[in-house]
């Protein structure tokens, strides 16, 4: 290596870019060969924001900048230039293929691996980090070729040979499918461009000044670029806060996980000694001995595990103002640190007009919640990384439309297309408006659902005929794209183009066109530039037979889904100038004045160490291939880096989703150093960001209004006057619901995509009994065929509600077990002179100006004219003698009451007559107790005559007492008599006052 080699490095304390574009002024700007002078930077945004840094230096003055570029952006006309033979070997590079043909070529070959596909969907994901690990073998130089090492390694386990065999399969056919193709990875296209670059240096170094500035080298061909670099004419290396001042011992103990790592093996590359290197004239430092407060602080903190014996040994010192300008800020929950971070940013405007600020975070969830919070006062903050395609307006439209022709016009979908701002469906804004509305306020999309329900609606007569017209129209402009995606081999660019139209039509008003309004906007544009790739793609992939086809639709909605995420979709403009959130790559050689790095927090920062899918350590190793920790010595550059900046708020969430987090180590080794050196915390400096967001969205309990629960008291000529018996219970346990249900007419919406549950069966079981009882009602005893006949009803009834086989197999043993046990109970039941009369009857009753009405399931009446009332349940809850005797369960009660000779009214056909039984009889079908009979008189002094009796003069008390005008319908009276089911709850607000009150209790 020269002795004149020029490598400097620029300490983190101090703004790269400025610094290094004041020397390159400082040499180059007085001559008229700045223009000369080419700087290669890691990034395309560091080569922009050292343009930035030049033109800032010159005030605006008019100045010809040095020509900046990226490492690994090959100038084609220099290399033409100089060399017309390299010219010849650069052209004749093959292009790159796509990311989406070589996703779907690399899925097909693992599908025909034996053994190793499970599923269209799932190769193609596995073909996703196939793809990854065939540009990392690029990228880092090696070569499938050393596998054969591997073959009969012993200690490789049957997954890793299973692993194994499939990569040696692709070893041998993906060059030959690639040069078929005459294509190449996109990662060897840059090795290659990259390499022709160094040849090309190394046969004609140019006599101008080349800088390479910001680069750890850690990418083997960029290393070699630098070398090449660093022994040009001209050539200089600015590497990126090498640590000069770390004594040899420690520097020999660096090692992976290490933030100088990559820098070492970088001056090994270069056979330079750090001795050798020094600091950048212009960094402010005088010697390579020297350091600021904040580097000595974070050298400390780095220090390899084998000699911190240093820092008790009196060895080292470490300035009081190390920590000046450093805060750490311990939020409680990831949504806390979000608003804390907008609030150091919002207040970073207010400072300076010049001052900027940036957060970094590899954490993309807490980037999306800190622009959500600075929305709060109108601030668009740039995010580096963009937003996925699949986040923006028209990639969740794209997705959804899909998703409706491969669910069947799933209700939940449907509904969610119908609220999306994109869909018009060709109408008129207020005409789609009106029918969204109807549909949406509804049940027609509401209830039980199966595949044939939609088709069904469109003959329901009883639906508004423009919603009538409407479903038509949808289901007629869904027809080709459901045909498709029901095959079992689906056309790729068919399925794309028919997809893409019937977005296009959905998009559509009366007064524009559909394409204009969907590919319009970043996400628009993003979108359309992605659909004429994949078009674009499905024609090179029509040349090979066998890869134009998806073996389903699925797999259609999991590539594109994936493409889709893969898309960042970034404003044009709109976002604030001197705001920006940064990843970690992004970060690096960052210009900001005030940093926040955030997410701080082991498993996210530094990130979690994963293990390769394809290859264990070992075969990584045998492969030269980096260790997974590779990740975590790049992610503690890039922290020590962010970390040394003037103004520095480091944060973390002491919880994520109520789980406790672990701070990342190099805060838990700041926290040591801290106290053994007696610095200032950096954890009393910027609490009151914390603070603020805290009291920002809380406020104080004497300041929140106090909720009563509701009371409502309407004017008698709006009340009720007939209660049903399940009207009456609700009225005797929860006033507030008969309200909302009976005078403000509230009736909730059904479930969207309900299944047939414990409803439909006691509804069924219901049915069943009924007509069993119906044929056999007039046999005294039952006949021997009395169980096939219940079976051979049942079997019919359920035949005819359930269309789903799960249910069959869940329904059919429970009602053969309640079977059996219902014609034996029968059996005795009819021993004891009990005889069906009437089942499933309405009847009602008159008490002054009230109505009671009950529907009862079975009234039996014996030989001396006494009714029996029986009620099936069908449900586990179980009904209280104690709440029949009190009036919380008034089913028999009223039932009794109608049946009653000193009642007027009564059930059809009946005649009035005592009611010597009630009874509950719970049809379970378990194999323990299938039928349980309960009744409410469970001890002799209390009869069933005077539980009706009694019950009567309640019903009378409780309903005259809402004839006074000043009562009103309280919500839950009765602690422990709530309904089963609550529908009104939320419009009760149960929760908030009765919270209110525990808090009044409490305190």
């Amino acid at each position: 290596m020269s002795k004149d080699l020029s490598v400097y490095t620029i300490p983190p304390t101090v703004k790269f870019l400025d610094v290094l574009a004041s020397g390159i002024i400082k040499r180059y700007g007085e001559s008229d060969f700045l223009s000369d002078v080419r700087i290669l930077l890691p990034t395309r945004r560091a080569a922009r924001n050292l343009q930035d840094a030049f033109l800032k230096i010159s005030n605006g003055k008019p100045l010809i900048l040095p020509q900046l570029s990226s490492l690994g952006d090959v100038d084609a006309d220099e290399i033409g230039f100089l060399d017309a033979g390299m010219a010849e070997k650069f052209h004749e590079i093959p292009p790159a293929i796509s990311s989406l043909e070589r996703q779907i070529l690399l899925s097909k070959l693992v599908s025909a691996v034996p053994g190793f596909s499970m599923s269209e969907a799932h190769d193609y994901m596995m073909a996703g980090s196939l793809a990854k690990l065939l540009d990392q073998v690029h990228t880092e130089d090696t070569s499938f070729e050393k596998l054969e090492d591997l073959v009969d390694d012993p200690e490789l386990s049957n997954q890793w040979g299973i692993s194994l065999k499939f990569l040696n399969i692709l070893k041998d056919a993906w060059p030959s499918i690639l040069e078929k193709r005459g294509v190449i990875d996109p990662a060897d296209r840059r090795k290659r461009l990259m390499k022709a670059q160094i040849e090309l240096w190394k046969k004609s170094p140019p006599d101008t000044p080349v800088i390479a500035a910001g680069s750890t080298g850690s990418i083997p061909v960029t290393c070699e670029l630098l070398k090449v670099i660093a022994g040009l004419p001209k050539g200089e290396i600015i590497l990126p806060g090498l640590d000069l001042t770390l004594e040899n011992e420690a520097w020999d103990e660096v090692k992976e996980g290490h933030p100088q790592y990559t820098l070492k093996k970088l001056t090994q590359a270069l056979n330079i000694p750090r001795v050798r290197i020094s600091n950048w004239p212009e960094s402010g430092l005088k010697s390579n001995d020297e350091a600021t407060p904040r580097d000595m602080l974070w050298r400390e903190v780095m220090r390899p595990a084998e000699t911190t014996g240093a820092w008790t040994s009196g060895e080292i010192l470490i300035p009081e103002d190390a920590t000046k300008g450093l805060s750490l800020l311990e939020a409680e929950s990831p949504e806390e640190e979000a608003h804390t971070i907008a609030l150091i940013l919002r207040h970073a405007l207010e400072r300076d007009k010049s001052v900027t600020a940036a957060l970094v975070t590899p954490d993309r969830v807490l980037a999306e919640r800190v622009q959500s919070c600075l929305r709060r006062w109108n601030i668009e903050i740039d995010d580096s990384a963009g937003r996925p395609l699949t986040s923006t307006p028209r990639g969740r439209f794209i997705i959804t439309v899909l998703q409706l022709a491969l669910e069947n016009f799933s209700p939940v979908t449907l509904l969610s297309l119908l609220e999306d701002s994109l869909s018009g469906f060709g109408y008129e804004y207020k005409t789609f408006e009106n029918v969204r509305k109807q549909i949406a306020s509804s049940n027609i999309l509401r209830g039980n659902w199966s595949d044939k329900s939609f088709e069904a609606l469109l003959e329901n007569e009883k639906i508004d005929v423009a919603v009538r017209d409407f479903l038509h129209g949808l289901y007629k402009n869904f027809v080709r794209l459901r045909a498709l995606v029901k095959q079992d081999s689906v056309p790729f660019k068919q399925l794309v183009v028919e997809h893409l139209n019937l977005c296009e039509f959905i998009a559509g008003r009366a007064s524009e066109e559909g394409a204009n309004i969907l590919w319009r906007g970043e996400d628009g544009e993003e979108a359309a530039r992605l659909f004429r790739g994949i078009l674009e793609d499905s024609g090179n992939l029509a040349k090979d037979a066998g890869h134009t086809d998806f073996e389903s639709a699925n797999t259609y909605k999991v590539f594109l889904e994936s493409l889709m995420a893969a898309t960042p979709v970034r404003p044009s403009y709109g976002t604030h100038p001197r705001l920006a959130i940064l990843g970690q790559l992004e970060a690096r050689l960052v210009q900001a004045d005030i940093l926040v790095l955030a997410s701080l927090n082991e498993e996210t920062w530094p990130p979690l160490v994963t293990n390769d899918p394809w290859m264990s350590r070992r075969m990584r190793m045998k492969m030269s291939l980096p260790t997974p920790e590779r990740a975590i010595t790049l992610s503690a550059h890039d922290f020590v880096q962010g970390a040394s900046a003037e103004v520095v708020y480091m944060t973390r969430s002491k919880k994520n989703g109520g789980v406790p987090t672990v701070p990342a180590r190099w805060l838990q080794r700041l926290n040591t150093l801290v106290i053994s050196h007696n610095l200032k915390d950096p954890k009393s400096e910027g609490q009151n960001y914390l603070e603020l967001a805290r009291r920002f969205n809380r406020s104080p309990k004497n300041e929140l209004p106090s909720l009563k629960p509701p009371y409502p008291i309407p004017p008698l000529s709006v009340r009720p006057t007939t209660f049903s018996a399940t009207s009456l219970e609700l009225l005797m346990r929860d006033p507030y619901a008969l309200y909302a249900k009976k005078i403000l007419k509230l009736k909730p919406l059904d479930p969207l995509e309900d299944v047939k549950g414990p409803k439909e069966k006691g509804q069924v079981l219901h049915e069943i009994f009924h007509k069993f009882l119906k044929e056999t009602g007039n046999q005294k005893v039952l006949e021997e065929g009395a169980l096939n006949e219940l079976l051979k009803i049942g079997k019919h009834e359920l035949a005819q509600h359930i269309e789903d086989p799960s249910l069959w197999v869940s329904w059919w043993p429970r009602f053969e077990n309640l079977a059996a046990s219902f014609v034996d109970e029968e059996r005795l039941w009819r021993e004891d002179g009990y005889g069906f009369v009437a089942g499933e009857l309405e009847g009602s009753a008159k008490l002054g100006r009230f109505t009671l009405t009950a529907r009862a399931d079975r009234i039996d009446r014996n030989e001396s004219g006494k009714y029996a009332v029986i009620d099936y349940k069908t449900s586990s809850t179980s009904i209280k003698p104690k709440d029949v005797q009190t009036g919380f369960s008034p089913q028999l009660t009223v039932a009794g009451v109608i049946l009653h000779p000193e009642t007027e009214g009564g059930f059809p056909n009946l005649q009035d007559g005592e009611t010597t039984y009630l009874g509950y009889w719970h049809l379970t079908g378990g194999q323990k107790d299938p039928l349980v009979k309960k009744v409410p008189n469970t001890k002799k002094e209390i009869s069933v005559e005077g539980i009706i009796k009694d019950g009567l003069k309640g019903v009378v008390c409780v309903l005259e007492g809402y004839n006074d005008p000043e009562r009103g319908y309280p919500s839950l009276p009765f602690a422990g008599h709530e309904p089963r089911y609550q529908d009104y709850e939320h419009l009760a607000r149960i929760l908030e006052w009765r919270s209110a009150d525990e808090g009044e209790a409490s305190a």
